[in-house]
């Protein structure tokens, strides 16, 4: 099933994954002195906010105690964060009209594709993001360079981070903190990047 996701099993390795999570807290707290600071109090912009937290909140209750119920407090925040994303992002160099198919588009297929391909510990849907990151960033190639440049870099962190994230329990067996820890570092410094890329 979808939750049945496996980690380095050390006691070192379950602490720090529990405790990285404090980087997504770090994160929204950076977001909110940025937001203050330009005087930015749009919905939107809390939305995010609210999206960082509960990303940082969800995955500290999944690692301290995984299972079926716990799973969706670590992957609903997620999921949320980056459709809401992907729609002001097309938004920003689009309309309105467009933004909404291309999410709805979005959604329907991360759906399939997380349910129909399970063998990848849970990294399924994240794979999908990335592949889809693609083409988006072929679409904002043509629509602004600035924007393009900006998400290059943020998809390069994605690439890196879901490389350490697969190859936590193998790199287990030589580094008892395994390598998990570093997707939760890695992808809190892309969700910082990719909300000041909207402003």
């Amino acid at each position: 099933m979808i939750w049945d996701i496996s980690y380095c099993s050390s006691k070192f390795a379950y602490l720090l994954n529990i405790f990285s999570n404090l980087f997504y807290i770090l994160t929204a707290l950076f977001i909110l002195k940025i937001f203050k600071d330009n005087k930015i109090k749009d919905t939107k912009s809390k939305i995010f906010l609210a999206l960082v937290f509960l990303i940082g909140i969800g995955s500290f209750i999944w690692h301290i105690y995984s299972s079926k119920f716990t799973f969706f407090f670590d992957s609903i925040p997620i999921a949320i964060f980056f459709v809401f994303f992907l729609y002001n992002l097309i938004y920003k160099i689009s309309n309105k009209r467009i933004s909404i198919i291309v999410t709805i588009l979005f959604v329907v297929l991360a759906g399939l594709s997380t349910l129909l391909f399970q063998k990848f510990n849970g990294a399924q849907g994240y794979i999908f993001v990335l592949l889809f990151f693609i083409v988006v960033m072929i679409f904002v190639f043509f629509k602004n360079r600035i924007l393009f440049n900006r998400l290059i870099i943020i998809f390069l962190l994605f690439l890196t981070a879901i490389i350490f994230r697969q190859i936590d329990l193998y790199a287990c067996r030589y580094f008892v903190l395994g390598t998990h820890f570093i997707w939760h570092i890695i992808t809190s410094f892309a969700i910082y990047l990719l909300i000041k890329s909207l402003y």
